[in-house]
This record gives C-alpha cells, structure tokens and sequence, in this order.
C-alpha cells in the first residue's frame, strides 16, 4: 500500500498515468466520500498520528473500514472549512481555558 510504482503515458490519451496499490487506495478512500466531500483515509494499525488538519478544517470520522483490495483497515475522515462563527467559538474556548 506505498507509494504508486510507475508513470507512464495513458494509452489512449497519452497524458501522465499512475499505476500501484497508491492510486487504488485513493479511489477507495474518495468512493466513501459524497458528492463535493473531502475525504483523508489513514491506515489503522500503525504508529503514525493522523496530520494535524490546522485550526480552519473541521474534521469528522467517518468511519473504520476495511476497503476492498486494501488488506488493512482504514479510518476515513470527511473535512470540511470551518464555518467564521465556529473558529471564534473555538477561539473564546481557548481563551477561557488559558484563564482557568
């Protein structure tokens, strides 16, 4: 499930093509997603942490899936842009903490 193992010319249209187990797993991450959904698919079971998305994405879990071809779980998460009035909420938060 690493990184894609070859780029070559598409046979009709002659453009960039990636081929490997990345590409596969991509497709099945973006097939749980629903229409103008973002989705990120990171692997269960190792010892990475999941990317820090940054205070303007908000995050979902969507689920733990085990995806077809993929012989590991995946968690699916869906993002989205946090909304203005979500981040001050989040920021008075913060600061009513750093208070305490």
């Amino acid at each position: 499930w690493g990184p894609f193992l070859s780029m070559g010319p598409h046979t009709v249209t002659g453009h960039a093509d990636y081929f490997g187990p990345i590409v596969n797993r991509a497709a099945r991450v973006a097939a749980q997603c629903e229409a103008g959904q973002i989705c990120v698919g990171v692997p269960m079971g190792t010892d990475e942490e999941p990317p820090d998305p940054g205070p303007t994405v908000e995050v979902d879990v969507l689920g733990v899936k085990q995806l077809k071809g993929i012989s590991i779980e995946m968690a699916i998460f869906g993002c989205r842009k946090k909304e203005k009035e979500d981040e001050s909420k989040e920021e008075s938060n913060q600061e009513s903490n750093q208070e305490k």
